[in-house]
């Protein structure tokens, strides 16, 4: 009834399922399972919630952590906005919100896109894959270095992947996601946070559907 209400399509619905099914059992599970659980401070990312074990010092406090992952995301709207190029492709919906507004209903839907989108992919591949890869190749000699840059580049690796079979690339659009990937994995090192991750990844999504654009870049900075 809720999705009828609110004017979602059969297989728009069914992509809103997966994603809550795809993020909740992959990525939200184990955190809870973590936070309730474990005290592991070797991992690079614990839980969800915001973490002071930064490696860099001014990164432990959290309004600084609140405050840069908000500007990361403005940045990240601006970037796509001003190259009409996206970071990642995102999923798109067909909402209608009672407002009589072809503008609100862009919204709306670009709302949706980056919560399920950006929200719940940066819970799979940066809340499982990465920290998962990170302990079992620390738990077999790997030491934190090592175990850090492989984790992040699998997770990348993964996460592109997990884009080509999903929607469908070119090879240039996928090193792009396999970039962003990169540095998805370095900001969730940096914070120990999935702060800077939401922003940016639901800024991409976000600013795809609102602006309406098709085209993906290979360059990481403009």
């Amino acid at each position: 009834m809720f999705f009828y209400y609110i004017g979602l399509a059969a297989d728009e619905q069914r992509v809103v399922i997966f994603y809550a099914l795809f993020g909740g059992f992959l990525g939200l599970v184990p955190f809870i399972v973590d936070l309730i659980i474990s005290d592991n401070s070797d991992l690079p990312l614990e839980t969800m919630s915001y973490e002071n074990n930064s490696p860099l010092p001014f990164l432990r406090n959290f309004w600084v952590q609140l405050v840069s992952s908000i500007v990361l995301g403005v940045l990240v709207f601006l970037r796509v906005q001003y190259t009409q190029q996206a970071f990642v492709k995102a999923p798109s919906f067909h909402l209608v919100v009672p407002l009589g507004s072809t503008f609100a209903d862009k919204a709306a839907n670009a709302f949706l896109s980056g919560i399920t989108g950006g929200i719940f992919e940066t819970i799979v591949f940066w809340g499982f894959f990465f920290p998962t890869c990170y302990a079992v190749l620390r738990k077999n000699g790997f030491g934190k270095v090592e175990a850090t840059i492989i984790s992040i580049v699998f997770a990348a690796f993964v996460f592109a992947l997990y884009h080509w079979w999903r929607y469908g690339y070119l090879i240039t659009a996928l090193i792009m996601v396999f970039a962003f990937g990169l540095i998805q994995g370095i900001l969730a090192w940096s914070y120990r946070s999935m702060l800077p991750l939401f922003t940016t990844h639901f800024m991409n999504n976000f600013a795809v559907v609102l602006l309406t654009l098709t085209a993906y870049s290979v360059l990481v900075f403009v």
